[in-house]
């Protein structure tokens, strides 16, 4: 944890598909530096989406450990610099939701196959 999904909706999906790397390393930055959170525990997956409907371009939802070390103004700061980064690199309106979950909530399983 985290998990990170990120929607893409079809009119940017080939460009976030050319950026994607740039995407993760956006996302994965503030992670590590905002919330802490350890690189080997962060999972990121950029999907695009059959269409969007409703709402923005480009949706990144990241699931987290609540903790008191991970306060609002913290996940806000870090909302905000992934929204802002992520608009300055594809132009796209953004929105990024943040959703601390109670640890004692969560529930896990890793199977890593060789060389992964």
């Amino acid at each position: 944890m985290p998990v990170v999904q990120v929607h893409v909706a079809p009119e940017i999906a080939g460009q976030a598909g050319l950026k994607a790397r740039e995407i993760g390393e956006i996302i994965e930055q503030g992670l590590i530096s905002l919330l802490s959170a350890s690189p080997d525990k962060i999972q990121i997956a950029i999907v695009a989406a059959l269409a969007m409907p409703k709402g923005c371009q480009l949706l990144v939802a990241v699931d987290h450990r609540a903790s008191d070390e991970r306060p609002k103004p913290i996940r806000d700061e870090l909302a905000h610099q992934i929204a802002t980064q992520l608009h300055g690199l594809l132009g796209a309106s953004i929105r990024v939701r943040l959703i601390g979950i109670d640890p004692a909530y969560i529930s896990a399983c890793d199977i890593h196959e060789a060389g992964r």
